[in-house]
């Protein structure tokens, strides 16, 4: 009954937050043009008596520098813009919560100022030039490009969790899950846990939308080959907005006063951005243990007629 009531107070709150709200719509719409590319695959050849064409009624925003139709290399790019920006949380929501765990409720613990040592070191590193050194090194593809991601990033969620635990390792019922003799392993996994989950679920969105802004930075700073083609391929493949947007400015884009190509994907990567993190602070806010708290309260009032009862102070 408690877990019932508990869905009902998030989805009751979600369905009113206007952060949940946007970045819903936002998403919604990329989600089309993935589903719409994947199903129907629109073709966008070279046409090379069409290049840089104004924005028009045919081309919505125009063409490139190759004469491709830019609204149709939107669509085409997003899936795999969306893979990118959402995969590489899945390592570090693992890896993040796990040692934000064990850290921050051994603390003290030499595995755990181990730990904290590699999480401080991560952090320390200027991530886009730490990942672009490895991209040299390495040369990988979009898998791996995931995995680079989500092992580079999940210091940020490893000490928001720990911060977490260890303000709720102190509260009572934690202490007094001890006090019966319960195991650390049942505490961490079964008592702490489930109170990290929003604060780890709000992470992991800011994560994502790194992740985007990482690939972009990359992409203009030349690595747009190494993401998108093969090496014998003398054009390469735009598959991703950020690497779309770059190789529009290498076509001289700017100098030829194309605006309509460089606008475009930048701000698609804008709002995906700006709705990704608007998604995690809608959800840390509705899974907020005080709203939950709140909404039984207030079910509780309702059956038993206390209407009267001052709302706000509850």
């Amino acid at each position: 009954m408690e877990t019932s009531l508990n869905i009902k107070a998030f989805l009751k709150e979600f369905a009113r937050n206007g952060k949940a709200k946007f970045s819903l719509i936002v998403l919604s719409i990329f989600a089309f043009f993935s589903i719409y590319d994947l199903i129907f695959n629109p073709q966008n050849p070279y046409n090379f008596r069409e290049t840089f064409a104004l924005p028009s009624l045919k081309h919505p925003f125009g063409t490139n520098g190759f004469g491709q139709d830019v609204f149709l290399m939107l669509i085409k790019y997003t899936p795999l813009t969306l893979l990118m920006a959402f995969a590489s949380i899945t390592i570090a929501l693992v890896i993040g919560i796990v040692v934000g765990l064990i850290s921050g409720y051994y603390t003290g613990k030499w595995f755990a100022y181990i730990l904290d040592r590699i999480t401080d070191a991560l952090l320390g590193i200027p991530l886009i030039i730490f990942v672009g050194w490895v991209f040299l090194e390495t040369t990988p593809n979009l898998l791996g490009f995931i995995g680079i991601v989500g092992l580079t990033t999940w210091p940020i969620t490893a000490k928001t969790v720990k911060s977490y635990v260890l303000v709720v390792k102190e509260e009572g019922y934690v202490e007094a899950t001890k006090a019966i003799g319960a195991s650390d392993r049942y505490i961490l996994f079964k008592v702490i846990l489930p109170d990290i989950v929003p604060v780890a679920i709000a992470s992991l969105m800011y994560t994502a939308a790194l992740s985007v802004l990482l690939q972009a930075g990359l992409a203009y700073l030349g690595f747009k080959r190494r993401l998108g083609t093969s090496e014998q391929q003398d054009v390469p493949y735009i598959f991703t907005w950020g690497a779309m947007l770059a190789y529009s400015q290498s076509m001289g884009a700017l100098q030829v006063g194309a605006w309509w190509i460089l606008v475009p994907p930048g701000v698609c990567l804008g709002f995906l951005v700006l709705a990704i993190g608007m998604l995690g602070s809608a959800i840390g806010e509705c899974l907020n243990p005080q709203i939950q708290r709140r909404f039984y309260a207030l079910t509780e009032i309702a059956k038993i007629g206390r209407k009267e009862v001052d709302i706000e102070k509850i």
